[in-house]
């Protein structure tokens, strides 16, 4: 785990780093793309009985790069390319979408975890809002309910905290 937090940090900076020269909108653009690389890499090596769990793990981190981009795209100085605040939260609804997705196609505690929390934390960084405050219920139930659906004790202790 430590080691994708750490993919997920110097990717994001190298991709920042790179992208200084361009708009932000083309940063998006450059981590989408990144992180979609990594997603459809961790798909293509989940066939390959050896290679499952470094597959699970990369498609945890494209599903990482892309919250962080939706994230950047209306919440971070140099990423920041939307002004319009409810754009802004619906693109991070969309890229919490895609995370919670990918946690659930996980199949096991900790990639749902991982990706509830991620999730939760990306929205904690929006504009505080009813709106926020009803997306962050609604990703704690999904959370919840991928408990119930396998009998998760850990990841029901990690989501309601």
């Amino acid at each position: 785990m430590v080691g994708s937090v750490l993919l997920v940090i110097g990717a994001v900076f190298l991709i920042t780093y790179a992208a200084l020269k361009v708009p932000p909108l083309y940063r998006f653009v450059i981590i989408s793309g990144f992180s979609a690389v990594v997603g459809v890499l961790g798909f293509a090596l989940q066939r390959y009985r050896q290679w499952e769990a470094l597959a699970a793990w990369l498609r945890s981190i494209g599903g990482a790069l892309f919250l962080f981009g939706c994230l950047g795209s209306g919440a971070i100085p140099g990423l920041q390319w939307i002004n319009n605040p409810a754009a802004a939260l619906g693109l991070l609804s969309g890229g919490i979408l895609v995370n919670l997705v990918l946690g659930y196609l996980g199949g096991k505690q900790v990639f749902a975890s991982l990706h509830v929390v991620l999730s939760l934390t990306a929205l904690s960084m929006a504009p505080h809002s009813i709106t926020t405050l009803l997306i962050g219920a609604v990703v704690t139930l999904f959370g919840i309910a991928l408990v119930f659906r396998e009998k998760w004790d850990a990841h029901l202790l990690v989501t309601l905290t």
